[in-house]
């Protein structure tokens, strides 16, 4: 039998496991350099630190953020 999380035990585990993955994103460009942080890797794609913008931005959204 399964014994019932609370939401705010759920929200802190939701939590600790966005901020795991955020780390590791920000290490990806952690040692990159700003020529390669500004570039496009092919002319399809946005430039590499778009993506980490867009990373900041959803992660900011998202209603884990909001929710009470």
């Amino acid at each position: 039998m399964r014994s019932k999380l609370s939401k705010s035990s759920v929200k802190e585990a939701i939590s600790q496991v966005f901020d795991k993955f955020r780390s590791k994103t920000f290490a990806l460009f952690q040692d990159m350099d700003e020529a390669t942080f500004s570039s496009q890797s092919h002319s399809d794609f946005s430039l590499v630190g778009w993506y980490l913008g867009h990373i900041a931005c959803i992660k900011s959204l998202l209603p884990l953020e909001h929710s009470t």
